[in-house]
């Protein structure tokens, strides 16, 4: 379904439904000025309407690559089977030090990154979520790992 907002000024708002479903009605607001308060209500309405739930990342795993860095990866559950991206979606990486680490984040457009510039030694969290234009999925499960104390080898 898609929804257009047109004729808008900040109090004149008119709502048309395009194109028309096979038995529905036509929506159409009058032409004249509405409060505000309906105006805001009428555009959270068709956001919501024309929205598509994402659902967030699963499987997110990790792998300590070295004392300064981890590789990340995870299944979108909205893509099919093949797990290719051929739209226009990206990932927000959300991560910190534990226990109180700086939040920092990178973006995506790959079911995998390997973070760099990690502290040796120390515990991370880590967790993604899918957007796609407007839409943003829930946050995956929170993945933990620690990196390695040295470059030569695991803890």
């Amino acid at each position: 379904m898609t929804y257009k907002v047109s004729s808008g000024t900040l109090r004149h708002y008119s709502l048309i439904h395009s194109p028309p479903l096979h038995g529905c009605p036509k929506i159409l607001l009058p032409p004249r000025p509405l409060s505000s308060q309906l105006c805001r209500a009428s555009v959270v309405a068709v956001r919501q309407t024309g929205s598509r739930n994402l659902p967030a990342p699963v499987d997110l795993h990790t792998s300590p690559l070295s004392a300064h860095s981890v590789r990340l990866h995870w299944t979108d559950p909205s893509l099919d089977h093949t797990q290719r991206i051929v739209d226009e979606r990206y990932y927000n990486v959300y991560y910190h030090a534990v226990p109180h680490g700086k939040n920092l984040s990178v973006i995506v457009k790959a079911l995998h990154v390997t973070l760099h510039d990690l502290e040796p030694g120390r515990r991370y969290r880590f967790k993604v979520r899918t957007v796609k234009g407007d839409h943003t999925s829930p946050f995956s499960g929170v993945a933990t790992e620690r990196t390695s104390t040295t470059d030569h080898g695991q803890y």
